[in-house]
């Protein structure tokens, strides 16, 4: 906001404009270091919310403690770096969350993807990076035959005579260094990020019996090499 006092702006309106609203979007874009529409604009109704709820506890303590400006200011930081948390947590655990759209036979679907970058699952042939979905999230999408083929495998870690859909991913986790999950070829996957989508033809993901997400946010984690421009 000091930028307002060295320039040489007289009309209020305009100052308005320039105050409360470009350099408001500005600070909070190069502060946060925000790249996509929607976050950027919650982040600057947060940044009006913060200067709203500041302002009224400053007027409300300048009534009762006019003398100890020294109060006033350790209250204003305190109240400030409640705020600032409260917005870090909420940004981490949405920042990293994509909008995306699998299609796969002809049928489209919308889930949530997390990018996670402990995921460096790839393809044995092709090297190709490998996404990781929930079964339940893409069965009804999946032809009955490869629905089957997937349960056995889940049941037995093998599969007889596997079509030309299915194919096998090796991964490690704890507790289990050498496992398999069922891989299958789904025609697309777009996903949603800095306001634009992101087309990825014949993308391959790794079909899970268990949920990727405990509480339910996604269906989805992708490979954080797709996500590179």
């Amino acid at each position: 906001m000091c930028i307002l006092i060295i320039l040489p702006v007289q009309n209020t309106f305009v100052y308005n404009i320039c105050g409360f609203g470009i350099l408001s979007v500005l600070m909070v874009k190069i502060g946060c270091r925000i790249k996509d529409r929607d976050h950027l604009i919650r982040g600057t109704i947060i940044l009006y919310l913060s200067a709203f709820v500041l302002g009224g506890i400053w007027e409300m303590l300048l009534g009762q403690i006019a003398s100890s400006g020294l109060l006033l200011g350790v209250i204003s930081f305190l109240t400030l770096r409640c705020i600032l948390s409260c917005y870090q947590r909420y940004k981490q655990k949405t920042e990293y969350l994509y909008e995306v759209v699998i299609n796969l036979n002809g049928k489209n679907k919308h889930v949530m993807g997390l990018c996670d970058t402990g995921n460096q699952l790839k393809q044995p042939v092709t090297g190709k990076p490998v996404n990781i979905i929930d079964f339940d999230a893409i069965s009804d999408m999946l032809e009955e035959e490869v629905k089957n083929q997937i349960l056995q495998m889940y049941q037995f870690q093998t599969a007889e005579a596997l079509t030309e859909k299915i194919c096998y991913i090796p991964y490690h986790s704890i507790g289990e260094k050498n496992g398999l999950l069922p891989g299958i070829r789904l025609d697309y996957i777009s996903i949603r990020r800095s306001g634009a989508s992101q087309l990825i033809k014949g993308a391959v993901a790794a079909v899970t019996k268990e949920s990727v997400s405990a509480k339910g946010k996604y269906q989805m984690i992708l490979n954080p090499s797709m996500l590179e421009d």
